[in-house]
């Protein structure tokens, strides 16, 4: 939130009507605007202290935390300083009586007495009636994106059952009679990273202890999506539930139902005993109208992209000093430096001797958009490029692979080619049918790769990776 919102940043519970035990306040199943009571008033009033600064990596768990990073080749790094992004804030509420929440304008009711989640100033001790307008609808986005916007924490697209114009009210819009489904779930892990962004953010500015549990529970949600997979560091695109031809459907998570969804080789069974709880309905399944549990199993989307790793390469290292939880720090630190460890080098050699070549490979490489400044390396004199692959696991290679995290950062290459091997061409095209995965699988197929010596933002990436890892 800007800073010249942040005084009005805290949100508090502010008392509406004392009613008979609040018979008419909305904490029925009456609609959507009682959806705000489906968020457990334990998620959103009095978490967690935050006030104590976390340890650093004391308490990192299944791995060190130099062991991510790359002094195994000998760096030295005694003269390179790291920080957090941003250190714990005080929370504006301490010594107030108000209590701070994170649903901007849920309505619950407390001892017989009907409250709203509003806007509060904390240098004037009053109640804001006319908030700053853009940060009005900063709170409504994320409201939505709670509410109606996030099953099972992940962030996708929600589709509606008919017209939704600008001025259908939310109990309309929101209900669910008027839900049609989720679409775009490929995309579900960088935009829930993205989501978790903006919940560090808004903690930061913030500081109460409603906004921590939030930002918490956001968290958590972007490492289910390395848990299910059961592969250390290795992202789900999304999780969800193939259900039999004929369950209900549910806005609460990302269904799929036989007959009509056919699973390929990207789809996975998720892990059986994550390390980040799945959701309880992925083992005892989806209740219809007339209280019959459907059964389904637990699944997971893979062949991620490297745009799907920037939610949680963002996310996590700046969350990490905000939270209090050891268990979801110990994870942070697991999933990152086992994800470095498993991309494997590729090295393309003596390229100086097939100049045509090496411009090839540049175009190729750099989408075919190679347009140099005065002063740019010139890639041209390049002998050896290197790059990192991120290996795809499929069906094909399950069972040869290696599934666990790595002892350290890969230097020693899984693949190299050479231009002055009679077998160079061969080699170098399936290369290309490794990395041309999105149809098909293959048995030494690649995600993604890296090619941090012909492209800057991958060697950013690579960087920043190797950064927060080592811190």
């Amino acid at each position: 939130m800007c800073s010249s919102c942040k005084s009005f940043a805290a949100l508090c519970w502010l008392a509406l009507a004392a009613l008979s035990a609040c018979g008419n306040a909305t904490d029925s199943d009456a609609g959507p605007t009682d959806a705000a009571v489906t968020v457990g008033d334990s998620a959103t009033v009095d978490a967690g202290s935050d006030s104590e600064t976390p340890d650093a990596v004391t308490e990192a768990g299944p791995t060190d935390a130099a062991d991510a990073g790359l002094d195994a080749a000998g760096v030295d790094y005694s003269g390179l300083t790291l920080a957090p992004p941003m250190a714990p804030p005080a929370d504006p509420l301490a010594g107030l009586t108000q209590k701070s929440c994170a649903l901007y304008q849920q309505d619950r009711c407390q001892d017989g007495v009907l409250q709203r989640c509003s806007l509060f100033d904390p240098q004037t001790k009053q109640v804001v009636t006319e908030p700053d307008v853009l940060l009005h609808r900063a709170l409504l986005m994320d409201r939505w994106r709670d509410l109606y916007n996030s099953p099972d924490g992940q962030v996708v697209d929600r589709d509606f059952a008919g017209p939704t114009p600008v001025q259908m009210p939310e109990a309309e819009w929101g209900h669910p009679d008027h839900f049609g489904g989720y679409d775009s779930a490929a995309d579900g892990a960088i935009w829930t990273g993205w989501a978790a962004v903006a919940a560090v953010t808004r903690y930061s500015q913030t500081g109460t202890q409603a906004d921590h549990a939030r930002m918490t529970e956001h968290v958590r949600d972007l490492l289910r999506l390395f848990a299910v997979t059961g592969v250390p560091g290795y992202l789900a695109r999304y999780h969800y539930l193939l259900l039999p031809a004929g369950a209900p459907k549910s806005a609460d998570h990302i269904l799929r139902y036989a007959g009509t969804y056919k699973p390929n080789w990207t789809d996975r069974l998720a892990a059986k005993d994550p390390p980040v709880a799945l959701p309880d309905a992925y083992t005892t399944g989806v209740a219809d109208k007339d209280g019959k549990l459907w059964q389904g199993t637990a699944m997971w989307r893979g062949n991620p992209s490297i745009d799907q790793y920037t939610g949680p390469m963002t996310a996590l290292p700046m969350a990490y000093p905000l939270l209090t939880d050891p268990a979801l720090k110990a994870q942070i630190v697991w999933q990152l430096g086992c994800y470095q460890k498993r991309l494997q080098r590729i090295e393309i050699r003596n390229l100086q001797q097939n100049p045509q070549l090496l411009a090839a490979l540049t175009s190729y490489f750099t989408a075919g958009v190679f347009q140099p400044d005065a002063g740019d390396i010139d890639l041209t004199q390049r002998d050896t490029v290197v790059a990192y692959a991120h290996r795809q696991v499929n069906s094909l290679n399950e069972q040869t692979l290696d599934l666990g995290c790595p002892d350290k950062v890969q230097r020693t290459p899984w693949r190299v080619l050479d231009a002055t091997s009679e077998s160079f061409l061969a080699d170098l095209l399936e290369l290309v049918q490794d990395l041309q995965t999105a149809g098909s699988e293959r048995e030494q197929g690649i995600d993604h790769l890296y090619v941090p010596s012909l492209r800057a933002g991958d060697a950013m990436h690579m960087m920043h990776l190797s950064a927060m890892n080592w811190w």
